[in-house]
């Protein structure tokens, strides 16, 4: 039976009734996406039983594969990384050359290529499919010339790479293969949420699925429809599901989620969001907190939340009281933040940032570059100026005006014998000025090595996971990343931030 929960608190009650089944001895699994696993898990785990584990998990659908495949047969964990499918994209490229109407011999179309056919294949489009598209083309059309080109590469870069790897997708083809020949998860209810599509490898598993189990899938539409738009691929989704369990005689149903205990005010306001229609219907019952304004811009947005918010505070309102949520935080950076301090309000923005934004990030990286790259003067430069470790800022502008000039790297930075070579050149002669720019040079070249050498001596490539963590912390500490972190924190709150 396929059961499609909609509306309401979706998550809530998909969890509550695999809860259920679980407190009543049955045996269930949650299936959502790869992102989502270790939350659910979490999630689950604070409210079931300790007997849980005897009759629940949370998966997802390269996991459940990993589960069939332990009790049927067909394991894989040979699995192609970025750098080899690369290698065997560019090798297919190259061998196929001759034969495609517009030969690849570009590195930056690797990507692109491997891309677009992990694409075509998630959305069920094999070489076969493209190969029968062309040929309903015309002799010479430009379309039909690229769609032979891909079904060629297609082809012949799947028979590469099976040779030597698996692949989840196909992992997920023979698990629906599987499932359709035997029931191997005879009385477990099935309960999938988080999702708003799937891929045709998902929906075929799900189509075997439903054939032997009870299926629940939660799904954030509406039975009658809503005119929303972002409700259009969740309605595309559930219409899919019926679709395959009507052509598997398997009844389908459409069960509504707890209602909303929203007050009235807050529902009128979650059904003018993302309207399709744009037109924004007032609300007239009686005022329960909530007001909708269109404003015209982001601009004008800001400017009367600010001032809202400003009203508020004087009327005796509290700071901790207000809460602004946008879409995307970066589109409004300069926007809200300026609106706040034009009114005087003092503020927190939360903005995600990239994790290479972070120094000591940064100086871990340039670590690992410098000792698997061959002492690059880049990698150098790059440790070196991160905040860390021994050497001053002065001292290593000079060590790099001084590794610049003579263009050193490798096994001159490394080599224990100090440097000798003038720092104004060959001609002139060895000044004071220029002593003590090569005795500060040298002194980061021997600060330099003594640093990493604490790095090096853990992390060879036979070296263990334990090994590496060891020495990644002996060289945290080393390079005293705590005391330097705490002096950023510190400079940070001093200028207010």
């Amino acid at each position: 039976m396929l059961t499609i929960l909609s509306e309401g608190f979706r998550t809530a009650c998909v969890r509550a009734l695999a809860s259920q089944e679980v407190n009543e001895g049955k045996r269930c699994i949650l299936l959502v996406p790869e992102q989502e696993t270790l939350g659910a898990e979490a999630a689950m785990a604070r409210t079931l039983p300790p007997s849980a584990p005897l009759y629940f998990e949370a998966t997802n659908f390269s996991r459940l594969a990993n589960t069939a495949f332990r009790m049927l047969g067909g394991i894989s964990y040979r699995y192609a990384d970025d750098v080899s499918s690369a290698l065997l994209m560019w090798k297919t490229l190259d061998a196929l050359a001759p034969f495609l109407h517009t030969p690849v011999r570009d590195t930056a179309t690797v990507k692109e290529m491997l891309s677009s056919l992990n694409e075509l294949y998630a959305a069920g489009i094999d070489e076969n499919a493209l190969s029968a598209a062309a040929l309903r083309l015309p002799d010479g059309d430009r379309l039909r010339e690229k769609l032979c080109d891909l079904s060629l590469i297609f082809r012949t870069y799947r028979g590469e790479l099976s040779e030597s790897y698996g692949s989840l997708a196909e992992d997920l083809d023979r698990l629906a293969v599987l499932l359709r020949e035997q029931n191997c998860f005879e009385g477990v209810s099935f309960f999938v949420d988080a999702f708003t599509s799937f891929t045709s490898q998902e929906y075929r598993i799900l189509d075997a699925l439903i054939r032997h189990c009870d299926v629940t899938v939660g799904l954030t539409c509406q039975e009658d429809g809503a005119p929303s738009l972002c409700y259009e691929e969740t309605r595309e989704t559930a219409k899919t599901l019926f679709s395959l369990a009507k052509k598997a005689g398997v009844q389908a149903v459409w069960k509504k989620g707890a209602t909303d205990t929203l007050p009235p005010a807050l529902t009128h306001a979650k059904e003018q969001l993302f309207r399709a229609d744009k037109v924004l219907i007032p609300y007239k019952g009686e005022k329960e907190g909530v007001a909708l304004w269109r404003a015209k811009g982001p601009f004008e947005a800001a400017d009367a939340i600010a001032a809202d918010i400003a009203a508020r505070i004087r009327e005796g309102a509290s700071l901790n009281d207000f809460v602004i949520f946008v879409r995307d935080v970066k589109k409004y950076t300069g926007i809200i933040d300026t609106a706040l301090q034009r009114q005087g309000i003092p503020f927190f923005m939360s903005i995600s940032r990239d994790v290479f934004s972070f120094a000591a990030v940064r100086m871990i990286r340039a670590a690992y570059d410098i000792l698997n790259k061959g002492y690059r003067t880049e990698d150098i430069l790059s440790f070196l100026k991160c905040g860390f470790g021994d050497p001053s800022s002065d001292d290593v502008d000079v060590f790099e005006i001084y590794v610049t000039f003579w263009h050193l790297s490798g096994k001159s930075i490394t080599g224990k014998k100090p440097w000798t070579m003038k720092p104004s050149g060959y001609a002139k002669e060895l000044t004071e000025s220029d002593k003590a720019m090569l005795d500060r040079a040298n002194l980061v070249k021997a600060q330099l090595n003594d640093m990493l050498s604490v790095l090096a001596n853990g992390s060879s490539d036979g070296d263990t996971v334990k090994t590496h963590a060891t020495a990644l912390y002996a060289f945290l500490k080393r390079m005293r990343c705590e005391e330097q972190l705490l002096f950023f924190a510190q400079k940070e709150r001093a200028l207010g931030h």
